[in-house]
């Protein structure tokens, strides 16, 4: 879970700043 959840945190933060 915790990798999981730090991967999709990395991919998420990616897209919000290729976004913004």
């Amino acid at each position: 879970i915790a990798i999981s959840a730090s991967n999709t945190g990395g991919a998420w933060d990616n897209a919000k700043k290729y976004i913004e």
